[in-house]
């Protein structure tokens, strides 16, 4: 019961703030909370990588290998159409 309730007072906060955002005309301030909200993207984004074990790029690079092998590649051209 307490997770629905904590989970409404969330919701509630965020529909407060949409409210709030859409009525500021203060350009420097949107600006500034855009740059939080690029940068909270990026830090959520960054916590999530892994760094790769040896054996994880070695298998990767076999793999690459093989599909360069058998002709499995594309060529800009073909990649930017």
């Amino acid at each position: 019961m307490e997770e629905i309730l904590l989970s409404m007072d969330i919701q509630a906060e965020k529909i407060k703030l949409i409210e709030w955002i859409v009525g500021v005309n203060d350009v420097t301030l949107l600006q500034k909370i855009s740059k939080f909200r690029s940068k909270s993207v990026k830090e959520a984004f960054e916590t999530n990588l892994k760094p790769m074990s040896t054996e994880e790029l070695e298998t990767r690079a076999v793999a690459s290998n093989r599909n360069i092998e058998q002709g499995e590649v594309y060529d800009i051209e073909e990649i930017l159409r």
